[in-house]
């Protein structure tokens, strides 16, 4: 994990005590070439429907979807629809404390075992699943490491 000094984080001075560094993860955001404008224009991954409930919009907290895969080999619910949801990645990295793993997030908000089971199963299985993350905050362009089109030959 790479670790580096947070905005407005005090450096250490003589006869001081440094002052502690934080965790940061690398995740990535995948979304369509259609978003990318308005996300660009407003310099914040927004947050979004968390998907805890089958019928009930914004049942539990909205969050910024993310999975620690920098290429989406295993679906994760990207494919279908018309927009192609894998053609921009956004490279982040946001405090740990930030980050959740998204099925003992949902379990902890309530999520139905039967509409998690389902979800996991139409964004490719349990091992897509277990690289999906969410934060609860919105994920400014100052957290951004890098935002990037498919090349024509693919992840």
């Amino acid at each position: 994990m790479r670790l580096r000094l947070l905005a407005g984080a005090v450096k250490p001075t003589v006869g001081h005590r440094p002052a502690p560094v934080r965790p940061l993860t690398r995740l990535y955001h995948f979304t369509s070439p259609v978003h990318l404008p308005a996300i660009e224009r407003s310099g914040v991954l927004r947050r979004t429907e968390s998907n805890l409930h089958p019928v009930v919009e914004h049942a539990g907290p909205d969050v910024v979807w993310f999975t620690t895969e920098a290429v989406p080999l295993l679906g994760h619910g990207l494919d279908g629809g018309a927009a192609d949801k894998a053609a921009v990645r956004f490279t982040v990295e946001v405090p740990s404390s930030w980050v959740h793993e998204w099925a003992p997030w949902a379990v902890a908000h309530g999520i139905d075992h039967a509409w998690l089971a389902a979800l996991v199963e139409s964004g490719g299985g349990t091992a897509a699943a277990r690289t999906w993350r969410v934060t609860e905050r919105p994920v400014r362009s100052d957290r951004w490491v890098a935002v990037e089109r498919r090349p024509a030959g693919g992840w």
